[in-house]
Formats: C-alpha cells, sequence, structure tokens
C-alpha cells in the first residue's frame, strides 16, 4: 500500500533503453520471447525427426527429444500434450507452410512437388510415421497440402475456360485423393520415393494429368454448350 500510495504522488523519470548502449543486453519484448518459443519448438521438432531417422515411432521417448536439444522436460510439455501432439502439431506447422505459397505450378508435377516437399526431406521419418502413428495425421496433411497445390495449378489452365470455382474445387479434390493414394500406396510398401521419386510422378502425371485433363475438357464443354444454348434462348 505504502509503494502504491507513494508512486502515485511522486512522477519517477522513465528511461528507455534503445539496445544502444555498450555492455547492455536489448530489452526482451513480447516479440523476442515469441520468436524463443518458436525456435525452442522447431528445435524439438528437429531433435524429434532426428530420432526417427534411426530408430521407430514407438519407441522414442520424451526424455531422449529433451535431452537431444538439451531442455528441460516441462519445456516439452509447455508446447506438447505428448509425442503424438508433436507429430500433430508438426504436420499442421509444415501445412501451414504450404498453404502460405501462393504461385501457381506450371505443371500437375511441379504443383505435386511443392505440395511434397516436406516428405522428400523427411522420407524416412515420414515412412516411419506411416507405420507408426494415427494415420488420420498424415492422410489430413497430405490432402491438404495436394489439394492446395493443385487448386492453384487448374486456376492458373482454367484462366480460359468456362469452368467455375466449384468446378475447380471438386477437380482439385480428385486430384488430389489420386495423387494421395498413389503415395500411400508408394509408402504401404516401404519403397523409398528418393530412388522411385521419378516414377511416382511419373504415374501422377500419366494418370491425374490425363483424367484431370479430360474432366476439364468435357467440363468446359458442357458449359460452352449451356451458355450458348441459354444466349439462344434469349433472342
Amino acid at each position: 500500500m505504502h509503494i502504491c500510495y507513494f508512486s502515485s504522488i511522486v512522477h519517477l523519470p522513465t528511461f528507455t533503453y534503445n539496445g544502444s548502449a555498450p555492455g547492455k543486453e536489448a530489452p526482451i519484448t513480447k516479440d523476442t520471447m515469441k520468436e524463443s518459443k518458436k525456435d525452442t519448438k522447431q528445435e524439438l521438432y528437429n531433435a524429434f525427426l532426428a530420432l526417427l531417422d534411426t530408430q521407430p515411432y514407438q519407441q522414442i521417448t520424451v526424455t531422449e527429444i529433451v535431452k537431444a536439444c538439451n531442455v528441460h522436460r516441462n519445456t516439452f510439455y509447455y508446447h506438447f500434450r505428448d509425442k503424438e501432439d508433436l507429430v500433430l502439431q508438426l504436420m499442421q506447422d509444415e501445412t501451414e507452410k504450404v498453404l502460405s505459397g501462393q504461385t501457381a505450378a506450371q505443371s500437375l508435377t511441379d504443383a505435386v512437388r511443392n505440395a511434397l516437399v516436406f516428405l522428400k526431406d523427411h522420407e524416412e521419418s515420414v515412412s516411419k510415421l506411416f507405420n507408426g502413428i494415427n494415420i488420420s495425421i498424415l492422410d489430413t496433411f497430405f490432402h491438404d497440402v495436394l489439394l492446395h497445390q493443385i487448386s492453384l495449378y487448374l486456376r492458373k489452365v482454367t484462366e480460359n475456360k468456362e469452368v467455375s470455382s466449384q468446378d475447380v474445387h471438386t477437380l482439385a479434390q480428385a486430384g488430389a485423393f489420386l495423387v494421395e493414394g498413389c503415395l500411400f500406396h508408394y509408402l504401404q510398401n516401404g519403397e523409398p520415393l528418393s530412388s522411385s521419386l521419378d516414377t511416382f510422378l511419373s504415374e501422377v502425371e500419366s494418370t491425374a494429368q490425363g483424367t484431370l485433363s479430360l474432366m476439364l475438357d468435357r467440363i468446359d464443354a458442357k458449359n460452352r454448350t449451356t451458355a450458348a444454348s441459354t444466349h439462344h434462348s434469349a433472342y
């Protein structure tokens, strides 16, 4: 109470440190604290993925993860409920990275490559996750990133076609499911994508590209016919 009373009647000078004085540390702000938490979270991700390169998912412990990061066990539980929650948040963060990109690929193959950056960088880890966690986590991740990249590509190639945004979304969904099915086939059979990626993408091009192109042409022709008929009826 005395302190509050004193401060209410005495106006103490306020000093603001701008970080330029020698021998002084920069002030801790909300932004720096946020970045620090973000860095720690990424370090936990990296430690987990490094461990996953050398052992099955089921054998990795929280103790090993925090030891590899040289952080306290409580730090792990500040960010994650458990090991599966780490994987879930990792996939969500990777999804956000892909979804932040708004540049359309030049081909369907490039669109798929853009969506599968995480897989290409961590193929061994993803393969072990595929066989060690709730498959719906990976299913959601791959579908979302594929849908986004394929949608960007289709919007670009349909600029001069009579194809609605709903048609594009439906076709992108079909393309994402098709590519995802091929991808899961490879992962389920334990085939290394690093050595067979070209084969995988060739399958994508020959199957998905042909299927989507055919569907696009049919929708375009149907919509043009409908538009022409409506225009003729107006007269």
